[in-house]
């Protein structure tokens, strides 16, 4: 309360005697200034204090105005009045009253909801990445909506801690981590409603204990969403990647997990006790390595294994074939090659192999080039290779920064209605953006992004409409959001 009443008096004694507030040399100003929209005409503006210990607090000021604002704490909300560029100027204030010099950043607003470019990534066209606190050594990463909110939250798998990090986006902007223990090394993660309830779950494979486990939303005292571990499923040995859809056609979602150990890849679904479901399962039993069934209430619940190549990595789910079903493709990294499985009347059959480029560590399903079908898109940590295929195989390859591709992801990264691709370079510490264009990918486009990244994703999580890529930075022990 007396720094409240000291800043006062002393802002009104700087006005008085200077018609203005006097500034300093001798107290450094307001640095890393970033500038993020809230909503409509209102930014987030935040910035990094000064090495003085004895601030108490900075002025900020809205284009030529002669009003000087001020606040204890280093980020404010300001409302912009019309259209076109603006200025916003923000000083230090130490207890002696003396003022840093401004600094400056700036706003851009045409009327409408959109991105703002912060005053220091001006040259880049960038605006600024921010970066989160997770777990040690974040590993999976998973995009959706946890708390039933409708809005994009964040979920990564900390590797070394064996816990989950979840980010709540709240008004445009991810709360700090809540964290919620799992079983040893959790890696594949994924978001989505398997029970039919309408809310979604958090399933998280963990390498070291061959355990899927199962996170439902549950209500606080306070109302407050929260998650808490309400099942686990033995997988088959060093479950690694995991991915989330409707492979045997019930409205259903299913898991599937790819077994690095086991050269397998499993499938998690949960049946009703109907005709259907029993043709199901013993049409895939024709197929399967290994079946095992138990009762849950009303539900079957099945896990289905099938044989794959060596070393199972990544696994992901589209229409490859049109057909107005999901199927599945496997990423194998010793085998350096994909298995297809194609959904058939509601079963999934293995559909052959495909070549990638060596060491392949992850697989996406999209339309990269504008024609209407589904493409499968591999990264490589051997040769730093994107492959590119349509079900009749290899369309073309594309070469990342440094040689180790990790985690790769598509989506509509420049807001015109095309999916992109976006991929982490390990190595580097760099992600490398693909953007779609005439029906091709145009040359990489590269960003720094924290040590060690390997999962990457493409997502809205500001609720602006426009997407994001979020990269899990390992050795850093974070996530960073990137505004492309």
């Amino acid at each position: 309360m007396q720094k409240n009443k000291l800043w006062k008096i002393l802002l009104i004694i700087s006005w008085i005697m200077f018609g203005n507030i006097a500034q300093s040399m001798a107290i450094a100003p307001p640095t890393g200034i970033t500038v993020t929209l809230v909503k409509d005409n209102a930014f987030r503006v935040s910035w990094k204090p000064g090495e003085e210990k004895d601030i108490i607090g900075y002025g900020y000021q809205l284009d030529s105005s002669p009003l000087i604002n001020w606040t204890q704490k280093p980020e404010v909300i300001i409302r912009v009045a019309g259209k076109g560029n603006h200025q916003v100027h923000i000083c230090s204030m130490n207890a002696a009253g003396e003022v840093s010099f401004y600094a400056p950043a700036g706003i851009f607003y045409n009327g409408q909801l959109q991105r703002v470019q912060p005053q220091e990534s001006s040259t880049s066209g960038r605006i600024a990445p921010i970066t989160y606190q997770a777990g040690a050594w974040p590993a999976g990463m998973a995009i959706g909506d946890v708390n039933g909110d409708g809005l994009n939250d964040i979920v990564c798998a900390n590797y070394n801690e064996n816990t989950i990090s979840v980010f709540i986006q709240d008004n445009g902007r991810l709360l700090e981590q809540a964290t919620y223990s799992t079983f040893l090394n959790p890696l594949g993660v994924g978001i989505g409603d398997i029970d039919s309830d309408g809310k979604n779950e958090v399933s998280v494979v963990c390498a070291g204990a061959d355990i899927m486990n199962i996170f439902g939303q549950t209500t606080t005292i306070t109302g407050s969403i929260t998650l808490i571990n309400i099942a686990n499923y033995a997988t088959e040995r060093a479950p690694y990647g995991l991915s989330m859809g409707d492979i045997n056609g019930d409205a259903r979602n299913d898991i599937i997990v790819a077994n690095l150990g086991a050269e397998s890849i499993s499938i998690f679904t949960w049946l009703t006790n109907v005709p259907r479901s029993y043709y199901y399962l013993y049409h895939s039993f024709s197929f399967a390595k290994k079946m095992t069934l138990t009762v849950e209430g009303d539900k079957i619940f099945a896990h289905i294994v099938y044989p794959v190549d060596k070393m199972p990595f990544s696994v992901d789910i589209g229409d490859i074939n049109i057909d107005g079903l999901q199927d599945v493709v496997c990423v194998n990294y010793q085998s350096g090659n994909m298995n297809v499985f194609l959904q058939e009347n509601s079963v999934l059959k293995p559909s052959g192999t495909m070549t990638t480029g060596p060491n392949p560590t992850s697989v996406r399903c999209g339309d990269i080039d504008g024609d209407g079908l589904t493409e499968i898109i591999s990264s490589s940590l051997g040769g730093g290779m994107l492959s590119v295929f349509a079900l009749s195989g290899l369309m073309g390859t594309y070469t990342t920064k440094d040689g180790r591709s990790g985690g790769v992801d598509i989506g509509d990264i420049n807001n015109d209605g095309r999916q992109d691709v976006a991929v982490s370079n390990d190595t580097s510490d760099t992600m490398s953006i693909f953007i779609q264009d005439n029906g091709k990918l145009k040359p990489q486009v590269s960003y720094k992004t924290g040590s060690s990244p390997g999962s990457c994703k493409i997502a809205d999580i500001n609720n602006d409409g426009i997407n994001e890529i979020i990269t899990g930075d390992a050795r850093s022990n974070s996530i960073t959001v990137h505004y492309p």
